[in-house]
């Protein structure tokens, strides 16, 4: 995330997470522990944004999904 950051000029660089990922659906971290660790990796960087857009959605995770939420 630091370089697309940098090398793009972004004034931010949203991270989202898979909130039921489609190919591993046994064994899988709970979605808000994941979150959380997320958060906490991100605290002390201001243009990181962790994003709910998938953990907050129900049923399997497909990026095409996430990619209509951004475009609307």
């Amino acid at each position: 995330p630091e370089q697309a950051w940098t090398q793009h000029d972004l004034d931010a660089v949203e991270i989202v997470l898979a909130g039921q990922p489609v190919d591993k659906l046994d064994g899988v971290t709970d979605k808000e522990v994941r979150f959380a660790m997320l958060e906490a990796a991100i605290a002390d960087n201001d243009h990181f944004r962790a994003s709910r857009v998938e953990l907050d959605r129900t049923g399997p995770s497909y990026m095409v999904d996430t990619l209509k939420h951004y475009h609307a």
